[in-house]
């Protein structure tokens, strides 16, 4: 993950703009989204899965599983859907273990 750097704390940064970090969906501290622990135990390590939330029987369908974020440091928005009964992702799009995209430099 790329953060910029900015919003970090000092012993945290890296020189430049932006930081790369070792941060995945299940870090407390910056990022956790509830559920996100199944996907990793349902999916192999250094793997993309298309997973349709939607599907018949789904756990996710009907659940705030999928649809809530958790963080301790705020460097983003949280992100909770909690009306009942609406189905809000149909699929989602997990990837495992990949390398941070680098910030485009304009």
């Amino acid at each position: 993950m790329g953060m910029p750097s900015s919003q970090l704390p000092e012993f945290m940064r890296d020189q430049g703009k932006f930081t790369k970090m070792s941060i995945s969906a299940d870090n407390m501290l910056f990022l956790y989204i509830y559920g996100i622990k199944d996907f990793k135990r349902m999916t192999p390590a250094s793997h993309k899965s298309l997973i349709k939330m939607s599907a018949k029987e789904s756990p996710y369908a009907y659940s705030n599983r999928m649809s809530k974020t958790i963080q301790l440091l705020p460097v983003t928005e949280t992100l909770e859907y909690n009306e009942k009964d609406k189905a809000y992702v149909q699929y989602t799009v997990f990837v495992r273990n990949s390398d941070w995209a680098e910030p485009m430099n304009y």
